[in-house]
């Protein structure tokens, strides 16, 4: 079983660039990403079971650590599923981890800039859609 849907957070990420693209507003391929990476996408991506193992690893921890894109995304999740169990005390984090990957949405794409760049750039070259 996949634990994370990466092709498909890439897939929603370059209609994301297209989708920016293609309204005019942005001058450079660069700006497109830029601001892509910015956008929320609909969901985290995960499987939920490697999100709760995670959870669970991460929670043992005093701090969370924040230095890649892949850290941030766990802090981000970790924070919305600690948030939703202050709401309900007593939920668990199971409970909890359902329901932010159900019906909540990510921040950003947790997608390092430079991958992000090399993304759109090959599906340009593919696709032809966004002028590189």
């Amino acid at each position: 079983m996949e634990k994370t849907f990466i092709k498909e957070r890439n897939m929603s990420f370059l209609k994301t660039c297209v989708q920016l693209s293609e309204s005019g507003h942005y001058g450079s391929v660069s700006q497109v990403v830029t601001e892509a990476l910015k956008r929320g996408p609909r969901e985290y991506y995960v499987d939920y079971e490697h999100a709760y193992k995670r959870l669970l690893s991460l929670r043992k921890k005093d701090t969370v650590p924040r230095e890649t894109e892949r850290d941030m995304f766990w802090a981000e999740l970790l924070e919305k599923v600690q948030a939703r169990q202050q709401q309900r005390p007593g939920l668990s984090l199971s409970a909890a981890l359902s329901y932010v990957l159900a019906y909540q949405h990510p921040g950003r794409y947790f997608i390092e800039p430079l991958r992000a760049l090399n993304l759109i750039k090959k599906y340009c070259r593919v696709n032809l859609v966004i002028s590189c």
